[in-house]
């Protein structure tokens, strides 16, 4: 399972779910600025800030796509 960690204007965020989707990659996208329970997830997790992207269990901050490459075994397409 992968989960993207979003907010209504991260442009960020839409950097790593444009990744994903190029790659192919099914992901869960949970917006903290409208859904509590997502936020609260986020908090608990001990984190404040997007993007944040879950994948299987291992957190990726930020847009750092060659980690989310290496931890997804699939080449980089940008």
């Amino acid at each position: 399972m992968v989960t993207v960690y979003t907010t209504t204007t991260c442009s960020y965020c839409n950097i790593v779910k444009d990744f994903l989707s190029k790659n192919e990659v099914e992901y869960e996208t949970k917006n903290i600025s409208i859904d509590k329970n997502a936020r609260v997830e986020l908090i608990q997790k001990g984190y404040i800030s997007v993007p944040i992207t879950d994948i299987h269990g291992t957190i990726v901050e930020g847009i750092d796509l060659e980690k989310m490459s290496q931890l997804l075994k699939l080449d980089k397409k940008e």
